[in-house]
Parts: structure tokens; C-alpha cells; sequence
């Protein structure tokens, strides 16, 4: 859930309607062969190969406390490059909470999708629903969704609108991700707030720190 709420972003109408070209990608990060992982992505190397990366490459060693903290280093260990291995830690860690935003679907129903596939990782689902070749069921999930996008968003657009934008689509204006990204706003704006005034704001405060405050003045209540 944390992991998700950080990445949350809100495009607005046309950036949403303008449609990005995707591609199926030549380069599978979940069926790569890494040397410092197991076939479940748990990590195997020794100290000296992992403190090594962590010099080389000017990891925080006071940062690294969790899972994704030290799959970042592997997976750098592994590809010697940011931007690789950014593109295999949001593969490897994506959840099925996640696509179940795109889909507007529980995490349960999607989990079960994903047992029916035979397939054991949330992004693998993913990129089935972005490139159905053919399957009807899968095909029927996304028609599914389209009809519904369409009549609660009155947007013609969204008929001819390919997989993954209109999965995209779907995510950046599902309630319950919109939800997510208020209340992190909020958290931000309280914490802005504390380090400006070195105190918590009071109640009245509080109702001035939602979505619609973002500029250099947002702590100042009028009265």
C-alpha cells in the first residue's frame, strides 16, 4: 500500500486523453536469469559482493532496512544501471493490489485471475491484459471495463483508446487511488506545516491542508 501511495500521480484531461505508443518489451525482467536472486526472487549473496555494491554505487547504508532496500542494491549488482534496474524492481515488487486498480477490481478477484492463468506475478497479468493476443476471456475483462469507463466518464475517446492507456486511464481516476493520493497530500501538508511552525496545526488548521493547497502561503489561515 506505502509503495503505491508514492507513486500515485493524477495527469490531468490531456495529458490522460493523449495516448502513449506502447510496445511489448524485448527485454523480460521477471524471466531473467539473475545471479543474486532465486527462481522467487529472494535475495542470495554474501556480504563482501553486497557491501561492494553498496560503496560502488553510494547506497545509504543507514537506509537499507527492508526487502525493496536491498533489492535495490542486488538489482544494481546485477545490471550496473539506474534505469534498468528501476524497470526490474517495479517489476518484480508490482502487486496485485496494483493491477487491481487498473482494472477497478479487488485484490482478490485479481488474484484468482491470476491463478487461473497460471501465473505466479501481478505484473505478468498486466501485460496480458495489455496484450490479449487473442484471449477472450481477458478480452471480455477489458471490453468490460471500457463500457463502464465510458458511461461514467462520458468520454468518446476512451472507445478506441488501447490497453494500457485506457488501464491507465482507469487507475489515474479509480476512487479509491484518488482517496489515496488525498490523504497523502494531506499528510504532506501537515508535515510541511510542523517543519514551518514547529508545532502540529490545530483543527481549523487541518481543514486548510487538503488537495487544493500547494502553494508557498498554505500554512497562512485566514480568518
Amino acid at each position: 500500500m506505502k509503495k503505491l501511495i508514492i507513486i500515485l500521480l493524477v495527469l490531468n484531461a490531456s495529458t490522460i486523453l493523449a495516448q502513449k505508443e506502447y510496445v511489448p518489451e524485448e527485454f523480460d525482467y521477471l524471466d531473467y536469469n539473475y545471479k543474486y536472486l532465486d527462481s522467487n526472487y529472494n535475495i542470495n549473496i554474501d556480504s563482501i559482493q553486497f557491501n561492494k555494491t553498496v560503496i560502488k554505487y553510494k547506497f545509504i547504508k543507514e537506509r537499507i532496512n527492508k526487502y525493496e532496500d536491498s533489492l535495490s542494491v542486488i538489482l544494481m549488482s546485477e545490471f550496473g544501471d539506474w534505469k534498468k534496474s528501476r524497470i526490474a524492481k517495479h517489476r518484480i515488487t508490482y502487486s496485485w493490489e496494483r493491477v487491481g486498480y487498473h482494472l477497478w477490481k479487488k485484490e482478490d478477484e485479481v488474484k484468482k485471475m491470476g491463478e487461473e492463468f497460471n501465473l505466479n506475478y501481478p505484473y505478468k497479468l498486466q501485460q496480458l491484459f495489455y496484450y490479449p493476443n487473442g484471449n477472450k476471456k481477458i478480452i471480455k475483462i477489458i471490453d468490460t471495463l471500457r463500457i463502464q469507463l465510458m458511461n461514467q466518464f462520458k468520454l468518446d475517446t476512451l472507445k478506441n483508446m488501447n490497453n494500457p492507456n485506457l488501464m491507465r486511464f482507469a487507475f489515474n481516476n479509480n476512487p479509491n487511488v484518488l482517496k489515496l493520493k488525498s490523504e497523502l497530500i494531506h499528510k504532506k501538508n501537515i508535515e510541511t506545516f510542523k517543519i514551518k511552525h514547529g508545532r502540529l496545526p490545530n483543527s481549523q488548521e487541518k481543514e486548510k491542508l487538503g488537495l487544493s493547497c500547494g502553494k508557498e502561503n498554505c500554512c497562512q489561515i485566514q480568518n
